[in-house]
C-alpha cells in the first residue's frame, strides 16, 4: 500500500503505535505522531528522517483532544490521507 501525503498515527510513542507510524513512513507517508510523551514522540520522529510531524495530546483526555481539534492546521501538514487508531498501554 503506497500512501501520498500525511498519515495520522495516535499512540505513536511506543508498542503497536509506533510501529504502525513506521510502517506509514516506509510506504511514503509524512506522519503526524501522536501520543502522550513528547520525548518518545521525538525518538520515533528521528527514526522515521526527521520529517515527522508531532502533537502531544493524551486521547483519554476530552479537554487535550478538543485543544488539538480546535488548533489551527499547521500549514506544514495540510490535510491527512489516512489516520490510523491505535491507543498503546502505558
Amino acid at each position: 500500500m503506497r500512501v501520498d501525503g500525511w498519515a495520522g498515527q495516535w499512540g505513536a510513542g511506543n508498542g503497536l503505535g509506533r510501529a504502525i507510524a513506521l510502517c506509514l513512513a516506509d510506504e511514503g507517508a509524512r506522519v503526524v505522531l501522536t501520543g502522550r510523551d513528547r520525548s518518545k514522540l521525538q525518538a520515533v520522529g528521528e527514526e522515521i528522517d526527521g520529517t515527522a510531524h508531532i502533537e502531544v495530546v493524551d486521547v483519554a483526555s476530552a479537554k487535550s483532544v478538543g485543544e488539538l481539534a480546535a488548533a489551527p492546521a499547521d500549514e506544514a501538514v495540510g490535510p491527512c490521507s489516512s489516520e490510523r487508531t491505535c491507543v498503546s498501554p502505558l
